[in-house]
């Protein structure tokens, strides 16, 4: 017995769904490496000087 379009379709496009996913979390992901990569020393450059800042303030 054949089973309907529709179960076929609905297995299908959730197997294009989880690929999808994966794909969108790999890309997130390498645009996160190649942001750390570029703007790393930058950013805890920024945090390092804003932690003295308050250090400073602070008093101690």
């Amino acid at each position: 017995m054949r089973k309907p379009d529709f179960v076929w379709n609905f297995k299908s496009a959730r197997g294009a769904g989880m690929t999808e996913y994966i794909l969108i979390v790999f890309l997130i992901a390498l645009l996160a490496y190649v942001a750390v990569q570029e703007y790393g020393k930058v950013v805890s450059g920024r945090f390092i000087g804003a932690g003295n800042k308050v250090e400073a303030a602070w008093g101690d």
